[in-house]
């Protein structure tokens, strides 16, 4: 099988003689790789020489591949082929180059300026040339097949509900379907939720089956004792035919429910290493939650980097999606950095996305521990996530005499973070969807009101709602409650309604 990963990075021109960034991508735990190919989609200035500019490349800390431009101006493509020994789950892959400009037939020009630049285009891509290794028959191994992103892709992943589902078992099906966008890493893929005379599983499609015992089909039902869920739910892995199920069952709405929010949290379905698992009303099933206050830590381990000239590290900070930062937020930088440097020129920049929020100066003095304290400039709109960008500017001494690449270095320390100040957005407007349905990153007290009789075209519906409501939010501690009728009231005034249907089905 093969399967392409294409890096979130939108085009970026990276300047200076010394050029440095990093992509991440992921490899499933469940692939046997053959061959990973990094495609690198590029241009550099038209001024560089070819003959001495160059781009290296390396995964996790190691270098495995360099090269030089083609002798040719515009966009150029480079096929690497990634050492399989150095993959791991998730990677960095990073770029480190010197683009230097030629002034005449025999020399080139040392000195940074505009023109020594180099673009990495969007689209660039890993490539996975790889067997799936068959699922193991517990609740962890279903987990990570059925939300593999090569699973998604190929649309082998489905929630599967009764015929005729109940507001229990709806409720339920979009619990677990929340649950499962939360981790899918593909941006423009999705689980669907389908009946079970839609299913129609086929080789290696992954179905989780959410519905009430007594509505499963017969051969899932053979799978399950009925004497023991009488009081407590099951959750249940069943292999047959190169069809993988996950059974989701119970005799009541409320325990389904329950089992529903057990498959919905990351963390107990991959600590789960059994092949089934039973869940009553005391079984604890929340996900976890942090409460960091506005405090986001940058790093968890000290982050290097080395080489002489612009070395740069980034960091991607998410925000709960249902706030937005205002003024005065505040950002604390420690690190450490070598002292045989030109001090003269050394220097520590932070960006914010692309916009620059401070510089310091480097000195001998303050190698061995130095701070800097940045306030976020007013006005600026950070979103559900951004990116801090720390750069160096680290020059040595005898530069033009050293041939040592780990020199100099600089060290991003794990209490370096970011305090975002911020307020929950309640303006009703089309951009703040689905956040105005969200509350301390939960899914908020959702009444969902369908018509009496689905269709194939409601459920499409409920599935691209509820996979964006999911994506948005970080626990499955919400509620959700599907009405067929006018709710009462009360209901009205504490819940955030939807209403899905035609004006034909509509009540």
């Amino acid at each position: 099988m093969t399967y392409t990963q294409n890096f979130q990075n939108e085009t970026t021109t990276l300047s200076g003689k010394s050029v440095q960034s990093n992509m991440y991508f992921t490899k499933m735990d469940y692939w046997d790789i053959k061959k990973a190919t990094f495609n690198l989609n590029f241009q550099i200035s038209q001024l560089s020489s070819r003959q001495v500019s160059d781009i290296t490349v390396s995964i996790n800390g190691v270098k495995f591949d360099s090269f030089r431009p083609k002798d040719e101006t515009g966009a150029q493509s480079q096929q690497i082929e990634i050492p399989l020994n150095l993959l791991s789950g998730t990677n960095k892959l990073q770029i480190n180059g010197q683009i230097l400009n030629q002034t005449s037939d025999k020399d080139y020009q040392l000195q940074q300026t505009p023109a020594n630049w180099l673009t990495i285009n969007q689209g660039s891509n890993v490539n996975f040339e790889y067997s799936l290794k068959p699922a193991e028959n517990t609740l962890h191994s279903f987990y990570h097949h059925f939300s593999g992103q090569d699973t998604v892709s190929f649309q082998h992943s489905k929630i599967v509900t009764s015929n005729n589902p109940s507001a229990d078992e709806l409720t339920a099906s979009m619990i677990a379907l929340s649950g499962e966008s939360r981790v899918i890493s593909t941006d423009n893929d999705q689980v669907h939720v389908v009946r079970m005379n839609n299913s129609h599983p086929k080789k290696d499609d992954y179905l989780m089956v959410v519905a009430k015992y007594n509505k499963l089909p017969d051969n899932l039902k053979k799978q399950i004792n009925s004497n023991k869920i009488n009081n407590q739910a099951i959750i249940k892995t069943y292999y047959t035919n190169n069809r993988y199920y996950l059974i989701v069952t119970a005799q009541t709405g409320s325990l389904l429910k329950k089992a529903a929010r057990f498959v919905a949290n990351e963390e107990l379905m991959n600590e789960t290493d059994k092949a089934s698992e039973m869940v009553d009303a005391n079984t604890d099933t929340f996900t976890s939650s942090l409460h960091d206050n506005g405090h986001y830590q940058l790093s968890s381990s000290e982050d290097n980097v080395q080489g002489a000239g612009h070395q740069e590290t980034s960091y991607f900070i998410t925000l709960p999606n249902d706030h937005t930062n205002i003024d005065d937020s505040l950002l604390k930088l420690k690190f450490r950095y070598s002292k045989n440097l030109n001090f003269n020129r050394a220097l520590a920049t932070v960006y914010i996305n692309k916009t620059i929020v401070g510089s310091k100066k480097l000195s001998a003095a303050k190698a061995d521990g130095d701070t800097m304290t940045v306030n976020v400039p007013r006005g600026i709109a950070l979103g559900n996530s951004f990116q801090v960008r720390v750069a160096f500017d680290l020059e040595m001494l005898d530069q033009n005499t050293s041939d040592n690449s780990n020199t100099p270095w600089a060290q991003i320390e794990p209490k370096s973070s970011i305090y975002v100040k911020s307020e929950r957005g309640n303006d009703l407007l089309f951009s703040n969807y689905p956040t105005l349905f969200i509350n301390n990153q939960t899914y908020d007290n959702l009444a969902v009101v369908i018509p009496k009789t689905l269709s194939n075209y409601d459920f499409k519906t409920l599935t691209n709602i509820f996979n964006l409501i999911g994506n948005f939010s970080k626990s499955n501690t919400g509620k959700i409650q599907f009405y067929t009728a006018k709710p009462n009231k009360n209901v009205l005034r504490n819940s955030n309604v939807i209403v899905v249907g035609t004006p034909k089905t509509m009540i």
